[in-house]
């Protein structure tokens, strides 16, 4: 179990205690050291040790932006009245925010959050910050982690056969995600929005998830139905920024004319089926000047 304590004012800083295995405890800090100096990311201090338990300290981080996992039985609700006003006062500024704070641990630093929740993201200052530490799924910080300790990494499944049901129309993407289930991995189902057994949907009304998510499989071979699971990427984040109802979804319904006009062009261009075609986080941000 992991948790946040949060000082008393006028102490700026805030505590992870941490009584878990080391190995989550060195995912935790290489995430908060490889992604340091990044917007959205919470500036470590130092750590000590407590009574066998790690602690370290960070930079104040404010508040969750709300609470529940997103799933049909656990829908978000939204708990940070400084986050609501920014979003009203300045719906492109908190769009810029949560941008910023995707393209600083997925982007660049390479991880992905499978445990997608409201209570993962705080609010200070204007700035989203992600306080739980994500998974390694690519780049230079999965490669040594991966070798050094036992961490959270992402399955990288590029190289993993799977059959898609020839029985289906190719073009119907929600079939085709669940007769992949068995053969491809899933995220959770507040992220993929498969309920038990690939059975849909498991997310919250307003909530989408992107194709890969749901163990997608590409077909390379459509005469006899085989191809390769679709790997999750930054880009499936680009996906879940603009189909998460808390994320853009909220900031756009709070939007409104020229602003809410952007907002949804970019939004449609985030949730393409093909992440390929998705925009970058760099180049979201770019868009928005």
């Amino acid at each position: 179990m992991k948790v946040l304590t949060r000082p008393s004012p006028p102490s700026s800083r805030a505590l992870y205690v941490c009584p878990i295995p080391e190995g989550a405890v060195f995912a935790e800090l290489s995430f908060l050291e490889y992604c340091r100096g990044g917007p959205g990311i919470p500036r470590l201090f130092g750590g000590y040790r407590d009574r066998g338990r790690a602690v370290w300290v960070v930079e104040k981080t404010g508040l969750p932006i709300g609470t529940g996992s997103g799933r049909r039985d656990r829908p978000t609700r939204s708990t940070n009245p400084s986050w609501d006003a920014f979003v009203e006062a300045a719906p492109l500024d908190a769009a810029r925010a949560i941008f910023r704070c995707f393209r600083s641990f997925a982007e660049i630093g390479g991880f992905f959050l499978s445990d997608f929740k409201h209570a993962q993201f705080t609010f200070f200052q204007g700035a989203l910050y992600l306080v739980d530490g994500p998974a390694f799924a690519a780049g230079p910080a999965r490669d040594f982690a991966v070798g050094t300790a036992s961490v959270n990494a992402v399955v990288l499944p590029r190289h993993r056969a799977c059959h898609r049901n020839s029985k289906l129309n190719g073009s119907d993407v929600a079939a085709s995600l669940v007769a992949s289930v068995p053969n491809c991995a899933v995220s959770p189902s507040h992220h993929s929005c498969l309920g038990r057994d690939g059975a849909p949907p498991g997310c919250e009304s307003g909530s989408l998830a992107a194709p890969e998510a749901a163990g997608r499989c590409e077909l390379l071979d459509a005469s006899k139905n085989r191809g390769r699971c679709a790997a999750v990427t930054y880009k499936t984040h680009v996906h879940d920024v603009a189909a998460k109802r808390w994320l853009l979804p909220f900031v756009i319904d709070r939007s409104a004319g020229d602003d809410r006009a952007r907002l949804e062009a970019l939004a449609a261009a985030m949730t393409r089926p093909d992440p390929h075609a998705r925009p970058s986080f760099t180049r979201l941000l770019a868009a928005l000047g």
